[in-house]
């Protein structure tokens, strides 16, 4: 499931995404642009046909990593009004030659939107986490899928968060709480 990341934004901000991409591609290709031997209780042989067409995701390749590329940085950077994968979304969306142009990538990611992902991988991922544990995990409340979500997707590192831009959307809330996490 780790291939349904071509969707994502995130995804496109990496060093070697290309090469990445090639191999990801050639997964979902397999995965889900070939039919499966239906299993059923009489066992007479049907096929399931696949779900994505794999020869109009390699016709409609360039024109999706041109736009991946091309709008992943600008629904990454503050203020995050929508999760970013959705914000990429309706931009795309919003147009109707690119939806024609790489509506296979479209089916993608609302698979990659409708799929639950492993909750039980972000919960291990997150258990590991050592800087977050006890006490402080149990004050995030609300705020804890999120967290988790961040953490798994490699949203941010402690390194390339915009702390500055984080504190000026806040001061800006006219309903801000501060809690002390001690």
């Amino acid at each position: 499931m780790d291939s349904l990341g071509i969707v994502f934004p995130q995804y496109w901000l990496q060093e070697n995404v290309d090469s990445s991409f090639s191999a990801h591609l050639s997964i979902l290709k397999d995965f889900f642009g070939t039919p499966k031997p239906c299993v059923n209780v009489e066992g007479d042989g049907d096929w399931v046909t696949q779900l994505l067409s794999s020869a109009d995701l390699d016709s409609q390749m360039a024109m999706f990593k041109m736009a991946m590329k091309s709008n992943s940085k600008g629904v990454l950077t503050p203020p995050f009004t929508v999760n970013p994968m959705t914000k990429l979304w309706q931009i795309l969306g919003s147009n109707a030659l690119l939806v024609h142009a790489f509506i296979e990538y479209f089916k993608v990611a609302r698979m990659a939107m409708t799929i639950v992902l492993g909750s039980v991988e972000d919960e291990r991922a997150f258990s590991t986490v050592g800087f977050i544990k006890g006490k402080l995990r149990n004050k995030l409340g609300e705020h804890l899928p999120l967290c988790v979500q961040m953490f798994t997707q490699k949203f941010y590192t402690l390194k390339n968060f915009p702390y500055t831009e984080a504190v000026q959307a806040w001061r800006a809330n006219k309903h801000r709480y501060c809690m002390n996490l001690q």
